[in-house]
């Protein structure tokens, strides 16, 4: 299981947020000694000193003394209020230091203090106005500017705050607590390097601080500097061994690097010290979930929950929690509640929009009876990663608003995705992925750190290539490490030089067989930073992810670029969806031999298909060999010889029964294939199914809830879930089984091994994605199908019910399995294939086959005519008896998130991020008119105007109709091809319309000069061509009126008769947003033809009496007038043509207002 967020404590932020009253009568003294009498000037000294000494009682006395004397006196009336505060009394602080100020007392000192006071009660602007007014009465006194930095700290302005606190410095260079303030903000603003700045600078002053040591631990261990974080927590710890967040940082310290027994040993010892640390008992929770202590977590988060109910920390990790647990709606109402907590704390150093987006990637680990199905599951979770997505893009504008650590931000992935067997995942995964590069900061997603991202094949350096392998799972009996061993270990050592790169867990040290197989080995610890850097520093040229799916740590390691060529190996049977992974590692076996007919490919990455089996298999006996040198270093639990040992009893069993076992993880079984199990044991009486349970008690209930619905009571009492099995454990208990059953649409390739190791039949099901296809090429391999490889339900069930039934058949399988399952194991066709595929992406070539036998190994059974021949018998079983292929579902989800992020991007001025998206839409929509129109758009913004036309042209072929005619007339007009731009302008014009054509048609045709033919474009748009040409004066009138506001068709009926009414009524009734714009272009372009008519201004007479004293009447009363301002660098004529008839529009008493455009 993935690691769970941890508390890094910052130093403590040591706030002085009143002036100290020794600072304040240093101040008041000169204007004491001239202003006041002795008696009252002693004493406020008297109660100065006692104030000082923190003899507030007696100190108040004495100020009530002086009020009793000079009611008015500001200083008594103010260091009063300091006490109010002091005690807590806010109004009387409030009244009294108001008081003080009123009565004439120093606003620069007491101002600053009535601000702090403010600030406490939530008045947060009258606080700014009076500290900010206290820095301009005396900029140089530091204290005031010290309170402007914590109430602009408070109200999350950073960058105010810092500024604030920076003139602090200029004002005190060795202010030790300031550099200290500073260093906290620049760690919450993620700039780690800057704050670790700032408390070495501190340190530098005050060598033995202990917030500026703790900082500077903090820091480092953000940068992944565990050596030099440990050094700063030992060095507080020398000078206070008790410092329960010094023992706290150091536990994270080892818990980051996988040392999870040290550390919750570390946390326990930090709660002797302090019981009720919620932030300890935060990361003990989180520990103990990485353990697997789930009940004993769950009870230590509550309990840091009890302590403090808003750590937002804490309340993650519950949530977390009850997400395995597989209760999402609890897990996520918590979620909800930690995110509202993290944005009320705008100072919070989590990244709020990691919340988000765990909640959004969550999924049940198990379905349950009422679960809907899989593809609407899927569906929400898409609709919730576009929220996210869109959110990070439109409102996590700052750079401190980003993740800068998404391993400890978000800590999951969407690991239970693909066992939902959707046609989507590969959009799904896009999708996540994008939302990822909008919500983290650049800097941790997506970088090519010196790279050329262009480099697809790199030249052959004069070395061999270093090929690096990395996982999680590299342990003893691990699969992913089991799958790549002969590969690693077989690589050609002429050409290639093999680094193993296993992440660093305590709990499974790193498999000995794979540790020798490679020619060195370089651990990663669990600190993203860290682990970027050190990845970075190992210099390779070709990168292998063995799996990116399972743990966060490689997932979001995959989105960087650390070797020239990348690739993912199929330990998550999934496309990555990262654009920095070249290369998706499968075999002609495990695909659909019709992959390609499918509707969109699976894979983002370009898919290399290995020829043959494709996977190396080494036998059991010799890896446990290899990992247990001496026998009696065997575990005990691989002496378990029968089923009762296992946990069923054969008591509960019938007595001539068949054991059908299918001994795959509880997330691996959709519902449909409860269906299965029903078919199976009501035609076999005898026949018993059994399962192993969950990893979580919580999963088997909810699985053996699920049945119990699924299944009728008799069917139910025949099936049977045992405790889990470890890998040594694992091959007896299928010994003892008849029949392994292989499920669908997820099924599993080790444990499908080790049936057949065992020489017992697995029944499979091939489906139409990798995730469903890995025993099958095991069958591929021994040429061996009929007996178990089934091509529809119905045929799974009848193989599997045979070989339960029928002994005699079943040991004769047995019989040809154990003769032919050596051709699986030690294959060296796959070694040859891994070794030609990196040499051709590494440049050198394909490595000629003797120097891949020169390496000890097994011959391959199978040469190419015998491979040819196995495939070509696939593809006839598949085509012949599958049925559908399927398809890649219909993008839909995928589509509006791409055009979505389009428009932000455009309406931002982000014009290649736009056409990015747009490029990577049309990969979903080949050809779509609507999409070349956008892509045509953009790329006449960015003035690439050549591409804009072909793209367009492309657009008005598949139908793309008025927009991309329109569109195309632009692009021609900034070619200077003017009358082609007219000609698709007119075009556009005709349809629906004609929408923005028309205006562009008329202005051309106007820059003609040609403007009977403008006013024809637009008033044949508003009217028609018979009211045009026949009745001009009706469209003349009619366009006046349209200007005008709030006059309705009766009283138009009344002063202009039926036929303009009724016109008039027809296109209001249908306005667009064009129609003002062309109205007032129409008669515009009448009067310059030299139509005749009635003058406009009779028909506004008709409506509005025009004052001769241009006195102005209502703007309801008032025409509005649309006209375009045209602003021409090379025509200055025409700009000043606009700018006359705008100061002629708006001289008009009967204008109200103009709308330029």
């Amino acid at each position: 299981p993935p690691h769970t967020s941890m508390t890094f404590l910052s130093p403590p932020l040591l706030r002085l947020r009143l002036l100290l009253h020794v600072l304040l009568l240093f101040f008041l003294r000169p204007l004491l000694s001239s202003t006041l009498t002795p008696s009252i000037l002693s004493l406020i000294e008297k109660a100065a000193s006692l104030h000082g000494d923190g003899k507030l009682d007696e100190a108040l006395k004495y100020y009530d003394e002086v009020l009793s004397l000079d009611p008015s006196n500001s200083d008594a009336l103010h260091l009063k209020g300091l006490i109010a505060y002091a005690w807590d009394d806010l109004p009387a602080a409030v009244s009294l230091i108001e008081a003080a100020i009123s009565h004439g007392g120093d606003l620069a000192i007491q101002g600053s203090n009535l601000g702090e006071v403010y600030r406490k009660v939530g008045r947060l602007e009258d606080a700014e106005r009076v500290i900010r007014r206290s820095t301009e009465l005396a900029p140089d006194r530091s204290g005031s500017w010290y309170n402007l930095g914590q109430l602009y700290w408070d109200m999350g302005r950073l960058e105010d705050t810092i500024v604030s606190f920076e003139r602090v410095l200029e004002l005190e260079p060795n202010n030790a607590q300031v550099m200290i303030d500073l260093g906290n903000i620049m760690q919450t603003l993620s700039s780690f390097d800057v704050s670790l700045n700032y408390f070495n600078t501190a340190l530098s002053v005050s060598p033995n601080n202990i917030p500026a040591m703790m900082g500077a631990g903090v820091n480092h261990q953000r940068l992944g500097n565990f050596e030099s974080a440990y050094n700063y927590y030992t060095s507080v710890l020398s000078l206070d061994p008790q410092h329960t967040h010094a023992l706290m940082n150091l536990g994270a310290i080892l818990h980051s690097e996988g040392s999870l027994d040290e550390a919750i040993k570390m946390y326990k010892s930090c709660l002797e010290i302090s019981p009720d640390d919620a932030s300890v008992l935060n990361n003990l929770g989180a520990a103990l979930q990485v353990k697997g202590k789930n009940e004993e977590s769950r009870q230590v988060l509550e309990r840091a929950l009890s302590i403090n109910p808003n750590m937002v920390a804490a309340l993650v990790n519950l949530a977390t929690h009850h997400l395995e647990e597989g209760d999402i709606p609890l897990g996520s109402e918590m979620l909800t509640t930690a995110y509202s907590e993290s944005v009320a704390n705008p100072n919070m150093d989590s990244r709020s929009v990691g919340i988000l987006i765990r909640k959004a990637i969550a999924l049940p680990p198990v379905s349950t009876s009422s679960s809907p199905p899989s593809s609407t599951i899927i569906a929400n979770l898409q609709d919730r990663v576009s929220e996210v997505a869109l959110h990070s893009l439109i409102s996590l504008s700052n750079r401190h608003d980003k993740i800068i650590d998404p391993v400890q931000s978000v800590e999951r992935v969407q690991f239970y995705l693909p066992y939902f067997g959707a046609d989507d995942d590969r959009d799904t995964q896009v999708m996540i992925d994008l939302m990822y590069q909008y919500a983290c900061d650049p800097s941790v997603y997506g970088v090519k750190p010196s790279l050329n991202p262009q480099l697809l094949y790199p030249p052959a350096p004069n070395r061999p290539i270093r090929v690096g392998f990395i996982s999680k799972f590299f342990g003893p009996f691990e699969p992913h490490g089991l799958l790549l061993e002969g590969i690693i270990k077989h690589l050609p050592r002429k050409h290639f030089h093999i680094i193993l790169i296993p992440i660093k867990t305590t709990s499974t040290p790193t498999a000995p067989y794979l540790v020798d197989a490679a020619d060195e080995t370089i651990p990663l610890n669990l600190d993203y930073a860290n682990a970027r850097q050190a990845l970075q520093l190992i210099n390779l040229d070709i990168l292998i992810f063995g799996d990116t799916l399972s743990e966060p740590m490689t997932y979001f390691l995959s989105r960087f670029r650390f070797a020239p060529v990348q690739a993912a190996f199929w330990g998550n049977p999934v496309t990555t969806g990262s654009p920095n992974v070249d290369y998706f590692i499968s075999a002609d076996r495990m695909e659909n031999p019709f992959r390609t007919k499918l509707e969109r490919d699976t894979y983002e990455e370009q898919v290399v298909l290995l020829d043959g089996q494709g996977i190396w298999y080494s036998e059991f006996e010799d890896l446990k060999s290899k990992y247990y040198e001496d026998d009696n270093d065997t575990p005990a639990s691989e002496n378990l010889m029968t089923l009762a040992d296992f946990g069923l009893p054969t008591s509960v069993l019938p007595s001539d029964a068949t054991i059908y076992l299918c001994a795959q993880s509880l997330f691996k079984l959709s519902d449909s294939f409860d269906d299965v199990v029903r078919r199976l044991l009501t035609s076999d009486p005898s026949g018993v199914v059994v399962f192993t349970k969950g990893r979580r008690d919580s999963w088997t209930k909810t699985f053996h809830s699920r049945l119990s619905s699924n299944l009728p009571p008799e069917i139910l009492s025949r099936v049977h879930l045992i405790p889990r099995v470890d890998s040594l454990s694992f091959p007896q208990l299928v010994s003892l089984s008849d029949v392994m059953l292989h499920p669908f649409p997820f099924g599993g390739s080790r444990t499908s091994l080790d049936g057949l190791a065992a020489n017992i039949p697995v029944v499979t099901f091939p489906q139409n994605y990798l995730r469903g296809r890995m025993a099958v090429s095991f069958y591929a391999q021994m040429d061996f199908w009929e007996c178990c490889v089934a091509w529809s339900v119905e045929e799974y069930v009848d193989k599997a019910i045979r070989l339960g039934k029928d002994r005699h058949y079943r040991d004769s399988v047995k019989r040809t399995i154990s003769n032919f399952l050596p051709r699986v194991y030690n294959d060296m066709k796959v070694v040859e294939e891994w070794t030609r595929w990196l040499g051709r992406v590494a440049g050198i070539g394909d490595v000629g086959q003797e120097e891949i036998w020169s390496v000890k190994g097994k011959e391959p059974w199978q040469r190419d005519e015998e491979i040819n021949r196995v495939f070509t018998h696939m593809q006839s079983m598949q085509s012949e008896r599958s049925g559908s292929v399927g398809n890649g579902g219909s993008h839909h989800r995928l589509s509006t998130l791409l055009a979505n992020v389009a428009v932000v991007h455009n309406s931002r001025g982000e014009l290649v991020e736009s056409l990015d998206r747009l490029n990577q839409l049309l990969l979903l929509k080949p050809g779509d008119a609507r999409i070349l129109n956008d892509i045509g758009a953009v790329l006449q913004q960015l003035r690439r105007l050549d591409e804009a036309r072909v793209t367009l042209q492309d657009s008005i072929s598949a139908g793309g109709g008025a927009t991309a005619e329109n569109n195309l007339g632009v692009v021609m007009n900034d070619l200077g091809y003017i009358d082609e731009a007219l000609a698709h302008f007119l075009n556009a014009a005709k349809v629906d319309g004609g929408g923005q054509a028309v205006e562009n048609a008329a202005n051309i045709l106007r820059d003609k000069g040609e403007f009977l033919a403008a006013y024809s474009v637009l008033c044949e748009s508003l009217f028609g061509q018979n009211t045009c040409q026949e009745r001009r004066d009706v469209a003349r009138t009619v366009s006046a009126l349209l200007l005008v506001d709030d006059i309705d068709s009766a009283e138009v009926k009344g002063k202009f008769g039926a036929v303009v009414a009724r016109i008039f009524a027809a296109i209001k009734k249908d306005k667009g947003a064009d129609t003002e714009k062309r109205a007032c272009g129409l008669i515009t372009f009448m009067l310059w033809s030299g139509l005749g008519g009635e003058k406009i201004e009779n028909i506004y007479e008709k409506l509005i009496p025009i004052v001769q004293d241009n006195e102005r009447k209502s703007s309801s009363d008032k025409v509005h007038v649309v006209v375009q301002f045209w602003k021409d660098n090379e025509h200055e004529t025409r700009t000043l043509e606009s700018l006359m008839a705008m100061y002629t529009n708006l001289r008009n008493p009967g204008v109200s207002r103009i709308h330029v455009y």
